[in-house]
């Protein structure tokens, strides 16, 4: 029984520990490691007009789509202005994802080079091309910024071209206007249809796209005569949180507590997001303010009389919108000398957390030994039923 008793107790000790080591890992973060430069579409007429076409993208060090929480100046440059042309600078908004940026092609058809570089940020090429357009469109291509995969964040609205092919996939135009729509095999990503005309001589039409949730979807671009053109599209969720914790985690009454708010994006600290803090019971030493570079946003629980105290959060800033978080603080009527105490135990050890693993260790102990003593006494009972049974016969 001994053997019995120490595997329940070391079972439950490692479950503990297990659930402790997990809730202290930090969430992930998506801090911008790499520009992403990219053509929209990769080929564009070469008529001396400017077009929206050089996609500036952000990634994180696993090569997924992420944002910044501060603007991002980028240093662009062209090896071949006999091509095309670019500004010398261009700047992410905080918040956004991607940024398209205006290509001026000349009268010479080829291609050239362009080059983008940031502080801080792995540097990025992609080759533009231009061409002379054809004519005798035979169908649609669809294509997407910054690409199939973006970011829920900010400026979350994703950009499109639509564009006329010939037979031999080269830019076609029309001496007619071209009228197509859009539509969505996932309503809930992209409600609707989106509907659009190319213009009578261009060979390309650019819009945007607004996803209303998470999710994928396939995009088919239709008009008629003309074969479709798809694409795909995966909205990653924008992962915004709110924490909200007191130090210590109980209190007496008439004592104070640390409240700390934690605000993140993409595992993130946001800088400047407006923090309110409100509750029936208590109050604040400050009730409001703005976050820290840290993300955090600090103030001090003044307590009046004993109860639970429900302490509402809520953070705002263009970046995340709206986040709010309930958390409950317990103001008992412990002495003060108890309240001091606890308030100098070690960061992140209250009264209430460091006794209760000790306490479920005891309670699940006895639990057992209740159960196994139980048995044996059924067990003995049933014996000696056995044994008067058997004088009985006799």
């Amino acid at each position: 029984m001994r053997g019995v008793y120490a595997a329940v107790v070391m079972a439950l000790l490692a479950s503990l520990c297990l659930s402790g080591a997990v809730a202290a890992q930090p969430p992930p973060t998506h801090a911008p490691a790499t520009l992403m430069l990219a053509m929209l579409p990769s080929q564009l007429p070469a008529d001396g007009q400017t077009y929206p076409a050089l996609v500036i993208s952000l990634v994180d060090s696993a090569g997924a789509p992420t944002v910044s929480l501060t603007n991002v100046l980028v240093f662009l440059s062209t090896t071949n202005a006999t091509v095309a042309h670019v500004p010398q600078t261009a700047t992410i908004p905080a918040g956004h994802a991607f940024l398209q940026v205006g290509i001026q092609t000349t009268l010479s058809p080829g291609s050239t080079t362009i080059g983008a570089t940031s502080q801080g940020l792995a540097s990025s090429q992609v080759q533009a091309t231009t061409v002379r357009v054809s004519s005798g469109p035979a169908s649609l291509t669809l294509s997407l910024a910054p690409g199939n995969t973006v970011q829920a964040l900010g400026g979350s609205d994703d950009a499109y071209v639509v564009q006329l092919k010939n037979s031999a996939g080269q830019p076609a135009a029309s001496s007619q206007s071209t009228s197509l729509v859009i539509t969505s095999s996932n309503s809930t990503l992209i409600p609707g249809t989106i509907s659009a005309t190319i213009p009578a001589g261009s060979d390309l039409i650019y819009g945007t796209l607004t996803p209303e949730a998470p999710g994928t979807t396939t995009l088919t671009a239709l008009a008629p005569n003309l074969a479709t053109g798809t694409a795909h599209l995966s909205l990653n969720p924008s992962e915004e949180s709110i924490a909200l914790s007191f130090s210590p985690t109980t209190i007496a009454a008439g004592s104070t507590a640390s409240v700390m708010v934690a605000v993140t994006v993409l595992g993130m600290p946001v800088q400047g997001a407006n923090v309110t803090l409100t509750t029936e019971l208590g109050s604040f030493s400050a009730a409001f303010g703005p976050t820290g570079a840290d993300g955090q946003f600090s103030s001090t629980y003044v307590s009046v009389n004993p109860g639970v105290a429900l302490v509402n959060a809520t953070a705002s800033s263009p970046v995340i919108g709206t986040l709010t978080t309930v958390q409950p603080l317990v103001i008992t009527t412990l002495s003060s000398s108890t309240t001091t105490s606890t308030a100098q135990s070690p960061p992140g050890f209250s009264l209430v957390t460091g006794l209760l693993p000790i306490l479920v260790v005891i309670a699940v102990v006895v639990i057992a030994l209740v159960l196994v003593r139980s048995t044996l006494r059924k067990r003995r009972g049933t014996l000696e039923d056995e044994f008067s049974a058997e004088e009985a016969k006799a």
